[in-house]
């Protein structure tokens, strides 16, 4: 639950970047237009896989690299 709630976190913090740099720029400050769209795909890719499978693969990574044991603990944990 907490992951999910910094993952959620994360992604309304890219939104609201998003939002604010269309509206500098001139564009509108909510994303309806067909960029719009597809910054919130991306923003989903994020938010259902992406950010999911990096975790996994990061772990695995330290397991090969620090051991089985390293993999279970992180200097950025979310509690």
């Amino acid at each position: 639950a907490e992951y999910d709630d910094r993952r959620d976190s994360l992604v309304r913090s890219a939104e609201a970047t998003v939002r604010e740099l269309c509206m500098a720029s001139g564009a509108a400050g909510e994303l309806t237009d067909e960029r719009g769209s597809e910054v919130r795909a991306i923003l989903a890719g994020f938010r259902t896989r992406f950010i999911p499978e990096m975790m996994v693969d990061a772990a695995l990574i330290k397991a090969m690299l620090d051991g089985p044991a390293a993999a279970r603990t992180s200097r950025f944990s979310a509690t």
